[in-house]
């Protein structure tokens, strides 16, 4: 995901019912395959909840949820903040009046 210097960024969990044993984080690692925390958390890991974070200098982030279950599944992610003197244009895209995905494009 592209965002701007300054933008805000809110993740939010919540485990179905029925696998209430998974438990989710926000942690940025040192890149797409570290475990190893090197800046902004949510803290322990949960089944719910939500954590916000802004980004306040330019570069490339990544993230993860943290083992979900027993050391085999998790998340991750990459967010790519840009100066805010570059542009972005966002393109929603809505199917049958549904958010599909969001496409940001320089």
């Amino acid at each position: 995901m592209k965002i701007r210097k300054g933008d805000i960024v809110e993740w939010k969990w919540e485990s179905p019912d029925v696998l209430m044993r998974l438990s989710y984080k926000v942690e940025q690692v040192e890149n797409h395959f570290s475990t190893k925390k090197v800046g902004f958390s949510s803290g322990n890991a949960s089944t719910r909840g939500s954590y916000v974070f802004q980004f306040n200098k330019p570069g490339i982030f990544h993230y993860w949820s943290g083992y979900v279950n027993f050391k085999n599944i998790s998340f991750r992610g990459t967010i790519q903040v840009q100066d805010s003197s570059d542009k972005l244009l966002d393109i929603e895209v809505l199917t049958n009046g549904y958010k599909g995905f969001l496409i940001h494009l320089d």
